[in-house]
């Protein structure tokens, strides 16, 4: 269990951001295609107390509850569970007959690198491309720096919510 603190910025590209992580000094760690389903028991009861169940199939598979958010305006700050499964399809077997259903499906390809301590995803999605900048407080910050990034102008919106926003 750790915590996960992050703030995402909406890309005019993937491409814009590579070069503004090229510009920065930033270190390519590789690229992945995501395939994430969201659950939630009938009733939304996760959705309600501000948690989401999520599978993820990335060349691994991962199981990650999320906890209800922390109050930071500029930051989501999360508790994450997170641990790794051997099967996805099992794995949505198994969440199925425990009653949970899936509400949530998104694919994305991820792009990670690494700059001033911060874990920085480039997001691909259908609706948008984002950097996320993952780490502390301060090695976010100091990335938004070296970015060109206003920490003001972050999101800290899920996908589910940034797609909703970009129908309207």
């Amino acid at each position: 269990m750790g915590v996960e603190t992050e703030v995402k910025f909406a890309m005019r590209s993937a491409a814009f951001a590579r070069r503004l992580l090229k510009k920065a000094g930033a270190r390519r760690l590789g690229k992945v295609s995501e395939h994430n389903e969201c659950f939630d028991l009938p009733g939304g009861v996760l959705k309600k107390r501000k948690m989401l169940l999520r599978l993820r199939r990335d060349g691994r598979v991962r199981v990650t509850l999320k906890l209800k958010p922390g109050s930071d305006r500029r930051f989501k700050v999360r508790t994450e569970i997170e641990f790794e499964a051997s099967d996805f399809a099992e794995a949505r077997r198994f969440f199925e007959a425990l009653g949970f259903r899936k509400w949530y499906v998104y694919e994305k390809k991820r792009e990670s690198w690494l700059l001033a301590g911060c874990r920085v995803e480039v997001d691909e999605l259908y609706f948008g491309a984002f950097i996320e900048l993952e780490g502390s407080k301060a090695a976010i910050r100091k990335a938004c720096a070296r970015l060109g990034l206003k920490l003001s102008e972050g999101l800290t919106y899920s996908y589910f919510s940034l797609e909703r926003k970009s129908k309207c």
